[in-house]
C-alpha cells in the first residue's frame, strides 16, 4: 500500500512511501503518525498520513515506512484539519503549520497518553457575540462568570503578562480546574499538553498561542480583540483572532469577541 506523508517542515507536498504491514486489523486513519526514512542520509523523522496513494504509475523509487507510532491520531478536536486549512489559508504549507500547532516532541514521536479529558457534550451549535465594555473589572467577572459553568473555556489574551494576571487573580475553586498556558515551547509546552490530556482540567487561560491547545472548547473568548497583539511575529504570519474563529466554527462552539472598544 502507498500512502502520502506530510512531514513538518517547510515543505509545501506530501511524500509518498510504502507501508508494508501485514496485520488486516490496522485502520489507517489520516493524521496517524508514521516514522519514515527522510532525506539524502535517510534520517528518521515522524510524519503525518495524509491520505493513500492511488497512483500506479509510479516510476520512482519509493521508501519503507519504518513504524506506526499511533493506534489513534494525536490531532484531536479538529487540530488536524485545522493544520490543513492554516496552511492554505496563510500560504505555509501543512507541514509547517504543524510545527507551528504541536510541541517538539510530538514532531519527534514521543507518544502521549489521550485516554482520558474533560468532554462536554453541549449538542450546541456556533454562535458570535460580542462583549464591550471599558471597564476591566466588568469584563473579567463576566469570564469568571462563564469559567464557573459546565462547559470548557479557553479565554485568550494578545498578551502574556495580561493572562497571567487574570490566573493569578482567579479564586482557588476556578483556578483548580485551569490551566495557564504557557507562552513559549520546549518542555513548558509538552507539559501543558498532557496536563490538558490528563483531565484535570476544564479552563484554558491563554496568550495567543493557546488557540491550539488540543481540547474540546464549548466557548472561546477573545479578549481585547481588536489587539495587533494576536498577530504571530515570525513566520508563519497568521492572525490567532482568525484562529479562533475556525476553531469555533468547526467545534460548533459559542465566540465572544471581547474588549474595552470594537
Amino acid at each position: 500500500m502507498l500512502l502520502d506523508v506530510i512531514v513538518p517542515g517547510p515543505w509545501w507536498n506530501e511524500f509518498t512511501y510504502n507501508f508494508n504491514f501485514n496485520n488486516n486489523n490496522l485502520n489507517l486513519k489520516s493524521g496517524l503518525r508514521v516514522r519514515v526514512p527522510f532525506g539524502k542520509h535517510n534520517g528518521k523523522r515522524a510524519g503525518f498520513i495524509c491520505a493513500e496513494n492511488l497512483n500506479s504509475n509510479n516510476n520512482f523509487e519509493i521508501k519503507e515506512i519504518i513504524e506506526l507510532i499511533d493506534d489513534e491520531p494525536v490531532l484531536k478536536f479538529g487540530l488536524w484539519e485545522l493544520a490543513q486549512w492554516l496552511g492554505k489559508t496563510y500560504l505555509c504549507g501543512t507541514g509547517m503549520a504543524l510545527q507551528t500547532i504541536l510541541p517538539g516532541q510530538i514532531l519527534d514521536g514521543e507518544k502521549i497518553n489521550f485516554s482520558s479529558y474533560f468532554k462536554f457534550n453541549l449538542n450546541q451549535e456556533f454562535r458570535e457575540q460580542n462583549y464591550f465594555d471599558p471597564r476591566d473589572n466588568a469584563r473579567f467577572n463576566f469570564y469568571l462568570d462563564m469559567l464557573r459553568r459546565e462547559h470548557n473555556n479557553l479565554i485568550l489574551f494578545p498578551e502574556v503578562e495580561l493572562a497571567k494576571k487574570f490566573f493569578k487573580n482567579l479564586p482557588k475553586d476556578v483556578k483548580d480546574l485551569s490551566i495557564l498556558w504557557p507562552s513559549v515551547g520546549g518542555q513548558k509546552l509538552w507539559d501543558a499538553w498532557r496536563e490538558i490530556y490528563s483531565g484535570n482540567f476544564k479552563n484554558v487561560i491563554a496568550p495567543p498561542g493557546g488557540v491550539f491547545a488540543p481540547f474540546n472548547f464549548d466557548s472561546i473568548i477573545v479578549e481585547d480583540e481588536a489587539s495587533e497583539g494576536y498577530l504571530s511575529r515570525k513566520t508563519p504570519i497568521f492572525s490567532a483572532r482568525s484562529v479562533a474563529g475556525k476553531r469555533a466554527l468547526d467545534l460548533q462552539s459559542e465566540l465572544i469577541l471581547a474588549g474595552r472598544m470594537p
